[in-house]
């Protein structure tokens, strides 16, 4: 609905996030601000991964509620 393209859905690697994270796997950290400017208290981190298949990765955290 956004314009975003979701290639990949699954669990974190465990459930205790207190905040909603978006981290920037690209250099240009423009993208992951975009996405994160969405989910209201989500932290902004950036951890390129070279060749990784997306450009950003959320994580939800307890924070995050659905409006």
């Amino acid at each position: 609905e956004a314009g975003f393209q979701v290639i990949n859905i699954g669990n974190a690697d465990h459930f205790d996030y207190q905040l909603s994270q978006v981290i920037s796997r690209v250099e240009d950290p423009r993208f992951a601000k975009d996405v994160a400017a969405m989910i209201p208290g989500a932290e902004l981190l950036n951890d390129p991964i070279p060749d990784y298949p997306a450009m950003v990765t959320v994580i939800l955290g307890k924070n995050f509620a659905l409006p």
